[in-house]
């Protein structure tokens, strides 16, 4: 997920990552300690920060995988916002050992979109 950083003072101060990089949200398996933290060094992502998403959204084990999925259906009853690990990746990191792992494909026509959230860093 991309994400779009920020603390949570009042207003919220947004965050930039630097040129060429964009900031990955991370949840599921990519988070520290899960089978697939390794990816975000293969991407030449370095972790950011912690945070959680602004807005609720609800986590679910997509078909028979053993993966979670994320709907970006805020409104359902089950919607809680979403701890992450926050990277900053180099734009050719995300398409490339990201995408290869979510298995993107332009256009939306996979199972994982890139969708830009809001973060609130801790």
């Amino acid at each position: 997920t991309m994400a779009n950083c920020c603390n949570d003072g009042d207003p919220p101060t947004a965050i930039t990552p630097a040129p060429g990089h964009v900031f990955i949200a991370t949840y599921g398996s990519l988070r520290r300690g899960m089978s697939n933290y390794h990816v975000n060094a293969q991407g030449g992502g370095k972790l950011f920060c912690n945070g959680h998403t602004r807005e609720k959204f609800c986590l679910f084990r997509c078909g028979t995988s053993n993966y979670p999925c994320l709907s970006l259906r805020s409104s359902e009853p089950h919607a809680h916002t979403i701890v992450v690990d926050v990277f900053e990746v180099p734009q050719s990191g995300l398409e490339g050992a990201y995408d290869a792992l979510e298995g993107y494909v332009p256009g939306g026509k996979g199972v994982y979109d890139r969708t830009l959230v809001d973060v609130v860093l801790e």
